[in-house]
Order: structure tokens, then C-alpha cells, then sequence
């Protein structure tokens, strides 16, 4: 209520698509995790360590590479182009708060490199924890927040930008 039915419709196009790319996980943490795994199971620290390192890079490259593009799109085409000509009033709303979408995405992509390696020493309890850390930090900050702060980069802090700092507190 506090935003108004078409600003949290507009909040809700962003948190979707940022939700979305979180889902995608590309296939670097789940090879990370099981490297770290089998190299841990044959106490092999070189293979552990090289897993590690490589799996840094490539999602380094990665995030560099995806931040770049989706940049350069944020930047060049227009807001009615990439959500449709009824968001098109509404793009000086929008373009900030999608900025700030893509620097959530590629530090949760990157941080995913520390949750990912704790996959693979089996110590998710500790990924877990912290999770849910970052979830009661979002919704305190929420809760106090929200009369004082109401925008859609506020939201976005506290619901995605929460977890980044617990993963971060967290590595």
C-alpha cells in the first residue's frame, strides 16, 4: 500500500526478473560443489584447490561478461523495448532500480562461489544458517524501514540485497 498498486507492479517486474536469473544458476556451482566433493573424498588438497580456483575464474569471467552485456542493454535500449510500450512512462522509475537489480544478480552470482564450495564439504548447515540469517536481516530492515524508505531500490535491498550481505558476512 505504501507504494501504490502500479510502483509495486513495477517493483514486481524486477523482483520476478532477478528471481529468475537467481534460478538459473548456470552450471559452474553444481561442478564447483561436486569437484570439491570428490577431491575432499580422495584427500586430494591440489584437486580441491584447483577446482576452487578455476571454478573463481570462470564465474568471474562470467559475471564480467553477463554485467557487460546486460549493461550495455540497460543502457541502450529503451525501457519500452525490454518490457513493453506500457512501462515506457515509467522508465525513469525503473532504469535505477534495474541497475541496481543487475549489481545484486552479479554479486550473488559471484558470492555463489563461497556457498557452492561449502556444497561440496558438506557443510550446507552453515549456507543454511546463514540464509536464513539474511532473511530475518530483510525482513527487520523491511519492517522499520518501509514508512521511512518506500521505493522499489528499498524493497529490492531488503528482500535480494539482504542475502548478498549474509553470504558475504557468511564467506
Amino acid at each position: 500500500r505504501v507504494l501504490g498498486l502500479e510502483v509495486f507492479g513495477i517493483y514486481s517486474t524486477i523482483a520476478m526478473g532477478i528471481f529468475m536469473v537467481m534460478l538459473l544458476q548456470v552450471g559452474v556451482g553444481p561442478a564447483l560443489a561436486h569437484g570439491i566433493s570428490r577431491a575432499c573424498a580422495q584427500d586430494d588438497r591440489q584437486a580441491e584447490r584447483h577446482a576452487y580456483t578455476t571454478a573463481f575464474y570462470v564465474i568471474f569471467l562470467l559475471a564480467t561478461l553477463g554485467g557487460a552485456l546486460f549493461g550495455a542493454i540497460l543502457t541502450f535500449v529503451p525501457i519500452p523495448v525490454l518490457f513493453g510500450e506500457r512501462y515506457g512512462s515509467h522508465a525513469d522509475l525503473m532504469r535505477p532500480a534495474l541497475w541496481l537489480g543487475l549489481g545484486i544478480v552479479l554479486l550473488q552470482f559471484i558470492l555463489s562461489h563461497t556457498e557452492r564450495t561449502r556444497e561440496g564439504y558438506l557443510e550446507v548447515g552453515i549456507n543454511n544458517a546463514w540464509g536464513a540469517f539474511g532473511n530475518f536481516l530483510g525482513g527487520v530492515a523491511l519492517a522499520i524501514g518501509i514508512s521511512f524508505f518506500p521505493s522499489i531500490e528499498y524493497l529490492l535491498l531488503c528482500v535480494f540485497g539482504s542475502n548478498v550481505v549474509a553470504n558475504d558476512a557468511a564467506g
